[in-house]
C-alpha cells in the first residue's frame, strides 16, 4: 500500500512521490485513534451530543459544496455523484459518511439516555 503525492517544483516541473506504508500499521493506528476517541466519548457523554451535531453540520456543508457545481450547470434535481466532477464526487461521498456517523452517534446517545432514565 502506498500514498501518491503529485507536486510541482519552483520551475513548474511535476514530481510524483510514492510513500510506502504498511497496511496493518495504518489500520492499527486508525483503530487506536478510534478506541481513544470512543473511550473519551464514554467518559464525557455530553461531548457525544456535540460531536454528532458537528458531524451532521460538516456533512451538510460538504454536501452543499458538492451540489453547488450541479446547480451552476442548471441541474436542480439529481441523485448520486454521476454528473459531478471527480473532486465534487469525493466530497459528496465524504458528506454522506460524515452525516451517517453523526446520525449513528445521535442514535447511540439517545439509546444511552433512555437506558439511564
Amino acid at each position: 500500500m502506498s500514498f501518491w503525492l503529485d507536486t510541482r517544483g519552483k520551475g513548474g516541473k511535476g514530481h510524483l512521490w510514492q510513500i510506502d506504508t504498511d497496511p496493518f500499521a495504518v489500520i492499527g493506528a486508525l483503530a487506536f485513534a478510534a478506541v481513544v476517541v470512543g473511550m473519551g466519548l464514554i467518559v464525557h457523554p455530553v461531548l457525544t451530543g456535540w460531536l454528532s451535531v458537528v458531524l451532521l453540520l460538516s456533512g451538510l456543508a460538504c454536501l452543499t459544496a458538492a451540489k453547488i457545481s450541479l446547480y451552476r450547470q442548471g441541474t436542480w434535481l439529481s441523485f448520486g455523484p454521476a454528473l459531478m466532477s471527480r473532486g465534487c464526487a469525493s466530497l459528496y461521498k465524504v458528506a454522506y459518511v460524515l452525516m451517517g456517523m453523526g446520525v449513528l452517534l445521535a442514535l447511540l446517545l439517545l439509546s444511552a439516555l433512555q437506558c439511564l432514565a
